[in-house]
């Protein structure tokens, strides 16, 4: 009688232990960081349609600007939403938080955990530090864009990459790029 080849049921256990036992380590860390931009994303969604919903109650422009200190826009060109931002009733249309202006809202840093960036989609797309919302609850066509909210992380894996796409008529939606055809912010 021949002998059977194969693996022993010690064997065989012994594997799928091993397997399981890696599976449990590196698992929790990665959902908690794709839950963790989820979370994110689905902030600034809020904040949105927040700001959209304020000036069509009020009938008047209402402007998100990025701001590290809570009190004014920032000036730099170069800043990241995940700084932080104000929002407020913007009374002469200018993207800036003047004096005698309604203070609506603020958050100073927005988050710690997540680079959140806004970039138009037109023919230059180009980084905007501000967006207004019309009484209508629409934006102008040239900060139509998305708003790409990625993890900070080592490397350069784009894990957990989340776009929030703006459109004109100001609806917004969360969508991952990686999986979604659909997602490309434009």
């Amino acid at each position: 009688m021949g002998y059977v080849y194969g693996y022993t049921l010690i064997e065989l256990i012994t594997a799928i232990s091993i397997a399981a036992l890696l599976l449990a380590l590196a698992v929790p860390s990665f959902v908690s960081t794709v839950r963790n931009n989820r979370g994110v994303a689905n902030g600034m969604l809020a904040v949105i349609m927040l700001a959209r919903s304020e000036a069509v109650r009020r009938d008047q422009y209402v402007s998100l600007c990025v701001s590290t200190d809570g009190a004014s826009c920032a000036t730099s060109g170069s800043l990241s939403w995940d700084q932080g931002y104000v929002m407020f009733v913007d009374s002469n249309n200018n993207g800036v938080l003047d004096s005698g202006e309604t203070l609506i809202r603020t958050e100073v840093p927005l988050t710690k955990s997540s680079t959140i960036t806004y970039t138009t989609t037109g023919n230059s797309p180009t980084a905007l530090t501000k967006l207004t919302f019309v009484g209508l609850g629409q934006i102008a066509s040239s900060q139509v864009g998305y708003f790409k909210v990625l993890p900070n992380q080592s490397g350069s894996h784009n894990y957990g990459e989340r776009y929030l796409v703006l459109k004109q008529i100001g609806r917004a939606v969360v969508c991952d790029p990686t999986s979604d055809t659909n997602c490309t912010g434009s």
